[in-house]
């Protein structure tokens, strides 16, 4: 998803037209047809890809458009976990609301999904009851997320709204509920992102972020967008200078990276914090953790090598890969010592530390809002 910038918001209403209830009347007599029928050309191009429909639970209108948007992007390394991602909108939506079902009752409560993407998790809430509103600065993702919630005839409401606008934030009132997963990294200004989460957090609320973990072994290898190697480690400008020399391909429409006590001080300053451990996904065996993560860094030794000879990067990308890099695998190694030494204290509490920082690729976090 781009950078968060200002722009206009605009309500998008989801009424199926005439062609559409039409359409949909087709689909049901073809899916009844026999065999021989439906794999005539003409029915497969209406039908779309039948096998991805069942897969992911998605509907002909989106999944048809998900696969012609993608298409200009095959060959691409990152290209199935673009399209993955894209059509497990409505999966990952269903399991998000399960867990969260678990804290607070969905049935009658506001939800808001930012940067709601393809609108998995807005369909997800309304599918359980909620009343379910989702916003996004990408007017193209917004068509794709309106198909989605056609599809699924979903009552959901979507917007176009910067979520960095605070005055069309608490246009839309208060949440019990918001989710904002694989946003954050993206906005053009995170603590005024969080100041508005957390003001449209109603008391007693739940937020729920998912947040790249830049410093995770794993993503420094090769990061979740675009799997380019070290660019979690750049600032902004930097990895803008050393994505453009490599050409990874799209746009790249990171902003920043914090750690994620940053992130968790912020949100405190406005009352929305942990009750109990923040972050959900910690690896329940954090010895294995800390091996995995330790068998990763000769590949991003390896790696580093290799870009000492890359002909594609500035000598100035190069020199900042080895300095950003070679800190990094000081760091790490600095603190694997310390987990061994004799000296340390709870190696127990030392070693989930670890695993936090090192082992987790993107935090699973669920916050409240103090009443």
């Amino acid at each position: 998803m781009p950078l968060r910038s200002g722009g206009p918001t605009r309500q998008i209403r989801h009424v199926l037209p005439a062609r559409e209830l039409v359409a949909d009347l087709v689909e049901k007599g073809l899916l009844r047809a026999p065999q021989r029928v439906r794999t005539i050309g003409a029915a497969q191009r209406f039908l779309g890809d039948l096998a991805l429909r069942e897969r992911y639970g998605t509907g002909r209108r989106f999944t048809n458009a998900i696969s012609a948007w993608m298409a200009p992007n095959r060959g691409h390394v990152m290209y199935d976990t673009w399209l993955d991602y894209a059509l497990s909108t409505n999966l990952r939506g269903a399991t998000v609301v399960r867990r969260l079902a678990e804290r607070k009752p969905v049935p009658g409560a506001r939800a808001l999904d930012v940067g709601c993407a393809y609108g998995g998790f807005s369909v997800a809430f309304a599918e359980a009851g909620g009343e379910a509103v989702g916003i996004d600065v990408d007017a193209t993702l917004l068509s794709l997320a309106t198909m989605n919630v056609m599809d699924k005839r979903a009552p959901v409401a979507l917007a176009h709204l910067d979520v960095t606008d605070g005055a069309g934030m608490r246009a839309l009132g208060r949440f019990d509920f918001i989710t904002c997963c694989d946003v954050i990294e993206h906005v053009a200004d995170v603590p005024a992102t969080l100041a508005n989460l957390a003001a449209a957090l109603a008391p007693g609320g739940l937020l729920h972020l998912q947040i790249p973990n830049a410093r995770a072994s794993a993503l420094v290898l090769a990061d979740g967008h675009f799997a380019a190697f070290a660019i979690t480690l750049l600032g902004r400008e930097d990895a803008l200078r050393y994505f453009a020399e490599k050409r990874f391909g799209g746009a790249y429409d990171v902003g920043t990276y914090l750690d994620l006590d940053e992130y968790l001080t912020m949100l405190a300053r406005h009352g929305v914090a942990a009750r109990g451990n923040a972050v959900q996904n910690a690896p329940e065996d954090a010895p294995a953790a800390i091996a995995r993560v330790e068998a990763l860094l000769t590949d991003v030794e390896a790696a580093l090598q290799r870009s000492r000879s890359d002909q594609e990067i500035s000598n100035g990308t190069r020199a900042l890969l080895e300095e950003r890099v070679g800190g990094y695998l000081h760091e790490v190694r600095a603190d694997l010592a310390a987990l061994r030494s004799p000296a340390t204290g709870s190696r127990d509490v030392l070693a989930r530390a670890f695993a936090r920082r090192y082992a987790i690729d993107c935090w699973d976090v669920v916050l409240f809002k103090s009443a």
